[in-house]
């Protein structure tokens, strides 16, 4: 069996929320996630979260891409879980669409409102 079936077929058994993988291992490409993290991204049953090397210290400020995408929104949620643990900021970014700037802008008003 190899070594991504095997951590498929445990995060299938435990029922795990969440599968935490490096992002790059010695044979990676520099830019890249690398094979077995990729194949993770696309075949685990949960969400998966890549770790780079690059970085340790607490999360102060945590960027999240939004496209307004039931996907884009899922991953506010898990940033802003990450946020809050650690007493961070979380800032939205808009991805690739020329309506999103508009929008993020309306829903950061709405946040402040909500928030005061």
């Amino acid at each position: 069996m190899s070594p991504i079936h095997e951590v498929l077929t445990q995060v299938k058994t435990v029922f795990a929320d969440l599968l935490v993988a490096g992002a790059r291992g010695s044979t990676a490409p520099i830019d890249g996630a690398g094979t077995i993290a990729a194949k993770f991204v696309r075949k685990a049953p949960t969400k998966v979260l890549l770790v780079s090397e690059r970085g340790t210290a607490p999360f102060r400020k945590v960027v999240v891409c939004v496209d307004f995408s039931p996907t884009s929104g899922l991953a506010v949620e898990q940033a802003t879980r990450v946020a809050g643990r650690e007493g961070g900021e979380m800032i939205l970014m808009p991805a690739g669409q020329p309506h999103a700037l508009k929008a993020l802008k309306r829903f950061k008003m709405i946040l402040t409102m909500i928030g005061s």
